[in-house]
Order: C-alpha cells, then sequence, then structure tokens
C-alpha cells in the first residue's frame, strides 16, 4: 500500500523537521560544551561524547551525514515497512524533547 501524495508530504515535512532538530541539538551541544565551558560530560549520548572528546569535527560529519543518511533512509522506506513511519515520528518527538532540554539547560 502506498502513501498518497499528500500524506508522503507531510512526512517530507516530519523528516526534514527532524534533520533541522539534529543540527539544533549539534549547535547547543557545540554552544554548552565550548561557549559555555561546560564538560562534555554535558552530551548524554556515551558514544556522541567520546565523538565531542576525540575531535568535534567527526562530530560535525557524523550529525550532518551519518544521522542524515539515516533519516532519508527512515523516509524512503516509508512504504515497505511500518518500522520506519514509526521510527520517523518516534525520533521526531526524541528530538523535539532534547532541544526542549537544551533550551531550559541554557536558561537556568
Amino acid at each position: 500500500m502506498h502513501l498518497k501524495p499528500l500524506l508522503k508530504n507531510q512526512y517530507a515535512h516530519l523528516a526534514l523537521g527532524l534533520y533541522l532538530l539534529n543540527i539544533l541539538d549539534y549547535i547547543f551541544t557545540i554552544r554548552l560544551i565550548f561557549w559555555l565551558n561546560f564538560k562534555t560530560e554535558v552530551e548524554g549520548n556515551i558514544f556522541m561524547r567520546e565523538l565531542f572528546e576525540t575531535d568535534p569535527i567527526v562530530v560535525f560529519v557524523y550529525k550532518f551525514f551519518v544521522i542524515g543518511t539515516l533519516i532519508l533512509l527512515l523516509f524512503v522506506n516509508l512504504d515497505k515497512y511500518k518500522i520506519a513511519k514509526i521510527g520517523l515520528i518516534s525520533l521526531f518527538f526524541v528530538y523535539s524533547a532534547l532541544l526542549v532540554y537544551h533550551i531550559v539547560l541554557v536558561c537556568v
């Protein structure tokens, strides 16, 4: 069963929004670590924390290209796999909550 064009368009906006939230997460994390002199412990993801301690450029490449590619794979497979829809929607809400966390952390 194929998605209707309008619904597919809504998922496209969701995927784009998820990618933008991913970029904002990177910007907020860089700001906290380097501009506000937080330690890398502010990064809750252990894998990403290790990457930040190694080289922030590697994090940049990972966040922009690897995560972007994974979001694109979810979007492309919306028709084939129900889990792709669930994943796209779930990740959007997780990244939205993460941005709220970043905003609260900066404001407090």
